[in-house]
C-alpha cells in the first residue's frame, strides 16, 4: 500500500462485535457507530466504542418510508447518498464518550470526519445492527473509498424525494449543488424555475409554500445580488 493512501475503511454489526473478545474488537482499530439513534440494549463499554456519529446515519424520514416500504432499496441508498453528500446535519454533534460530558460539536461532515480518523488512526470500522441484508453501512463505506462520491450527477441529484417532511432539506441539498456547479446567474435561475415548476407538479401548492418559499426566495436573492463568479 502507498504510504500516502488511506487504510480502507472496514464495517462490521453490534451483534458480531459484543460477541467478539478483546483482542478480537482491537483488531477492528477505531470503532464508531454510526447509527442515528443510541441501539437499545448495548452500552459504550460492551463495543470498546471510541465515536458515535449521529450524523452518518440516514434521516428519520428517510428511515421511516424505507422501513414502511414506501421506497425500496434502491431509492433509500440514493436517498441516502444525497444527504451524505450534501452534508445534511440534523444532530450537528458527535459523542466520544457516554453522557453530555462525550458531546462534542460537529465541525464537519460525517465523511470528512471518517476521513480524519482514517488519517488519524489508520484503520476504522464503522457500526451498524444489521448482520445480513441492506445497510446504509455498505453505501457510507462506499462514498468513503469512493474518490469522485461528492461530484454526483445533477440529474441524479434531482431525483425526486418520496415522502413530503423530507422536502426541505432535499431542496437545500439540491439548490446548493446547482449554485456550485453553475455560476452563470442566468442558468443558475433556470433551474431553479424548473425545480420550482417540477415540485408544484410533483407536490401539493400549500406544501410548496408552507416548506420552501421562503428558502427558495432568499436563494434566488442571493444569487442575483451576490458578486459574479470569475
Amino acid at each position: 500500500m502507498d504510504k500516502n493512501q488511506l487504510p480502507p475503511l472496514q464495517q462490521a454489526s453490534i451483534f458480531d462485535v459484543r460477541a467478539m473478545s478483546e483482542a478480537e474488537r482491537a483488531s477492528l482499530g477505531y470503532l464508531v457507530l454510526v447509527m442515528r439513534r443510541w441501539p437499545q440494549g448495548f452500552s459504550w463499554e460492551a463495543l470498546d466504542l471510541q465515536l458515535w456519529l449521529p450524523d452518518a446515519g440516514p434521516s428519520p424520514e428517510l428511515l421511516k418510508a424505507y422501513q414502511a416500504k414506501q421506497i425500496d432499496w434502491e431509492e433509500f441508498a440514493q436517498r441516502y447518498r444525497v444527504e451524505q453528500i450534501g452534508n445534511w446535519r440534523r444532530a450537528g454533534y458527535y459523542k466520544v464518550g457516554k453522557g453530555d460530558e462525550g458531546r462534542r460539536e460537529s465541525q464537519m461532515s460525517p465523511l470528512q470526519h471518517l476521513h480524519e480518523l482514517r488519517r488519524q488512526y489508520g484503520l476504522v470500522t464503522v457500526l451498524c445492527h444489521e448482520r445480513k441484508g441492506h445497510c446504509h453501512r455498505y453505501v457510507l463505506e462506499e462514498l468513503a473509498h469512493d474518490k469522485d462520491g461528492s461530484k454526483q450527477s445533477t440529474s441524479q441529484i434531482l431525483a425526486p424525494p418520496p415522502m413530503q417532511e423530507q422536502e426541505k432539506p432535499y431542496l437545500e441539498v439540491i439548490l446548493g449543488h446547482i449554485t456550485d456547479q453553475y455560476s452563470d446567474r442566468a442558468i443558475c435561475l433556470k433551474r431553479l424555475l424548473a425545480l420550482i415548476i417540477f415540485s408544484c407538479l410533483r407536490f401539493s401548492a400549500t406544501h410548496i409554500l408552507a416548506t420552501s418559499s421562503f428558502f427558495l426566495c432568499s436563494s434566488l436573492s442571493s444569487i442575483c445580488f451576490s458578486p459574479q463568479r470569475d
